[in-house]
């Protein structure tokens, strides 16, 4: 089916692992002052959205061959050696993908992110971002590493807000990590 080929196409969390990450400084855990003051705030104008990264991200373009036409995934990441590494990504659907069921399209993303890092689907609950619909899940990826990924559509638009840890620092970076998810703003259009 042309559906599943198309989804697998848009899986973020593919290019997470080979997508070069910014080197950041180690920051000293004693003052919380210190850690609090490495989130900044970013802003795309072509993305349509702000958001809190920790640090300047790295930006990338990729080019991907679908069944519907080429399509441009722009990538935002920054990274906390040790700790987590926090990456937005969009992609504009072509108009065809959009006759689908809107829960069709969402499961079928985060099903083929799920398949492409051979994860299991610890949590995962529908959500709405500004009144668009999307889902949060919560994967352990076949490595041991966590993502939590935040996968919405505006309406052309496929956004994903992720997360990559380990189990053990996923504890202590949860307000970290919940920080940034909400910390994702749409810009007026």
């Amino acid at each position: 089916m042309k559906t599943h080929v198309l989804f697998r196409t848009f899986v973020f969390s593919l290019l997470i692992h080979l997508f070069p990450l910014v080197a950041s400084a180690q920051i000293p855990p004693p003052a919380m002052q210190i850690a609090q003051s490495v989130w900044k705030q970013f802003a795309s104008t072509e993305g349509g959205f702000t958001v809190l990264f920790p640090g300047i991200p790295q930006e990338a373009a990729v080019p991907l061959n679908t069944p519907s036409g080429q399509v441009s995934l722009r990538i935002f990441a920054a990274d906390r050696p040790g700790q987590a590494a926090y990456f937005v990504s969009y992609a504009d659907f072509p108009a065809a993908v959009l006759r689908f069921d809107t829960n069709t399209l969402l499961n079928g993303v985060v099903n083929g992110a799920v398949r492409n890092v051979q994860g299991t689907i610890l949590s995962q609950q529908a959500i709405n971002v500004a009144g668009f619909p999307g889902r949060e899940t919560r994967v352990q990826a076949a490595g041991g590493k966590i993502l939590r990924y935040r996968t919405f559509l505006v309406n052309q638009r496929l956004y994903q807000i992720v997360v990559e840890t380990t189990p053990g620092a996923e504890m202590n970076l949860n307000g970290s990590i919940q920080g940034f998810f909400n910390s994702f703003k749409l810009l007026a259009r």
